[in-house]
């Protein structure tokens, strides 16, 4: 089902298949509840939802309790919020235009077949003690952010501790400056994960179940480093003690361009605690034994910077290294040492 704004046919085949998702909603076992959250008169986009709640609304007839919100609790307005019984609330800061139809459909019919999640992974979900809070960047034209879409709303409809919110990158620019939201989709879990690709909607429920673990830890940090957002993961490591770890973590397995940002990170960590990363000290010296020239030069200036006495004697074993460029860089460790 494709529902694209326009004038003149396509407005008519739009409102047409808008009607004809409402009477769909007339067989629903308990009605949906619609929400129209602060909607401007004067916006494109604000009348668009509006025409959509409305046209579904007459057409569902008793299938839709249409109620009016003040966008309390939501990430932004004017937005469209589904909430059926036993089921997370969906918040649509979105037209459900184009692409996004279809998810949106499937939303409001609770249909959601073509999504692979086992009864074990449901059960876990419906079971959650600790609410969740998905939000899916998209943009109108987006080839596969109505997976991205899909697969949240599946787990809202799943969990009633789970919210899910579509979001429009392009008309709620602020919110995708808050995330650096550089390429859609993007899904942000609780504010902290960021993933930034399609994901399968078990995958996206085993991030969701994983919360409180130390893997969960290091996924988190990790997706704050690779999507830019290095304020909020030199924030995660200076959380507690575990968040070295997730540096060591992300910092083992980096490619060179990671490294650059991990370095920002550690920069404005140190500068804050100067012991943050101390606990890895050990494990940072081992990896002066690489054979990969890269990680061993970016590790021996990391370990400079960190400034760890334990580091002095394996920093001068590397002044013997054949490579010049490795040399030079312990050369200026120690120096950061001795200062």
């Amino acid at each position: 089902m494709r529902m694209d704004v326009g004038s003149g046919e396509k407005r008519m085949a739009k409102t047409s298949a808008l009607m004809q998702l409402g009477r769909e909603l007339k067989d629903l076992d308990s009605p949906l509840a619609m929400t129209i959250h602060p909607i401007s008169e004067d916006s494109t986009f604000s009348t668009g939802l509006l025409e959509v709640a409305h046209v579904i609304a007459r057409a569902a007839g008793d299938g839709i309790v249409l109620r009016k919100g003040d966008g309390d609790g939501l990430p932004g307005a004017p937005a469209l919020t589904l909430h059926h019984p036993g089921s997370g609330p969906i918040h649509y800061l979105a037209l459900p235009d184009g692409h996004e139809a279809a998810p949106f459909w499937e939303a409001m019919t609770r249909r959601t077949q073509s999504v692979n999640l086992s009864g074990d992974i449901e059960g876990r979900l419906r079971a959650l003690a600790q609410p969740a809070e998905l939000l899916v960047f998209i943009a109108s034209l987006c080839p596969h952010c109505p997976e991205a879409a899909r697969a949240a709303n599946a787990l809202a409809l799943c969990s009633p501790q789970i919210t899910t919110a579509v979001i429009d990158a392009e008309h709620f620019p602020d919110l995708a400056k808050r995330f650096k939201v550089q390429s859609v989709p993007m899904i942000v879990l609780d504010g902290e994960l960021l993933i930034d690709e399609v994901v399968p909607a078990k995958e996206l429920a085993q991030h969701v179940l994983a919360r409180g673990t130390d893997s969960y830890e290091r996924a988190v940090f990790l997706s704050q480093v690779k999507t830019g957002n290095t304020d909020r993961a030199t924030k995660h490591l200076l959380k507690g003690t575990r968040s070295a770890g997730s540096f060591l973590s992300a910092w083992t397995d980096s490619t060179f361009h990671v490294r650059l940002a991990l370095m920002l990170v550690a920069e404005d960590a140190l500068a804050e605690n100067p012991a943050i990363l101390n606990p890895i000290v050990a494990e940072l010296i081992d990896l002066l034994g690489t054979k990969d020239d890269a990680l061993r030069g970016d590790t021996a200036d990391l370990l400079g910077r960190i400034g760890h006495p334990d580091a002095r004697e394996p920093l001068q074993t590397l002044l013997r290294d054949p490579n010049a460029d490795i040399v030079e860089i312990a050369e200026e460790a120690l120096g950061d040492l001795s200062d």
